[in-house]
């Protein structure tokens, strides 16, 4: 399955071998690296996310697979592409430096209000007790003008840091604040 992957010119054979690979694939690092191979070689999105979404699947905690996501992010233009690496990445990244950091630079450079709840819907489940990611989260509170972005960075605030006074103090002013602002 492996090598047909990364030899088939057909999109539909390959995608085939991938669906098999999710199936039978479980923490094999032959198969993680076939995924992270198609992902770093596809010109098609689709199949890039679908690639994502199995190393999701497959490649829990691993650093590869949680590498190739981040890389993902920074290279693809696609914007669903981005969103569906950030959401993978708050499955199978927990306390992973390199996934929190990847996600708070998507927060911040992110034009698409979705990319950047779903970036901050993932920070609230890998980032606990982050300070950067915290930071990021009150930011993208205090800076976006969309209700729902706002809800999810508080909502993962909530999720990462019960007790920390910025967190309190970010939620307390949104709060203050929500009636005029939406």
């Amino acid at each position: 399955l492996v090598e047909l992957i990364g030899t088939s010119q057909d999109e539909d054979t390959r995608m085939q071998a991938v669906d098999i690979l999710e199936e039978i694939g479980q923490d094999n690092p032959v198969a993680i690296q076939a995924l992270v191979e198609l992902i770093g070689t596809s010109q098609d999105e689709l199949t890039r996310c679908i690639a994502a979404d199995i190393l999701e699947e497959i490649g829990k905690d691993n650093l590869v697979a949680i590498q190739a996501l981040v890389e993902l992010i920074g290279t693809s233009k696609d914007e669903y592409t981005r969103m569906q690496a950030a959401d993978n990445l708050g499955e199978i990244g927990k306390g992973n430096p390199v996934a929190i950091q990847a996600l708070v630079e998507l927060i911040g450079t992110s034009q698409d209000e979705l990319t950047r709840c779903i970036a901050a819907d993932s920070l609230g489940k890998i980032a606990k007790d982050n300070p950067v990611a915290i930071q990021a989260l009150v930011e993208l509170i205090n800076t976006s003008q969309h209700e729902d972005t706002c809800r999810e960075a508080a909502d993962s605030l909530g999720k990462i840091s019960k007790d920390n006074p910025v967190v309190i103090q970010a939620l307390v002013e949104l709060i203050r604040n929500s009636g005029d602002k939406f």
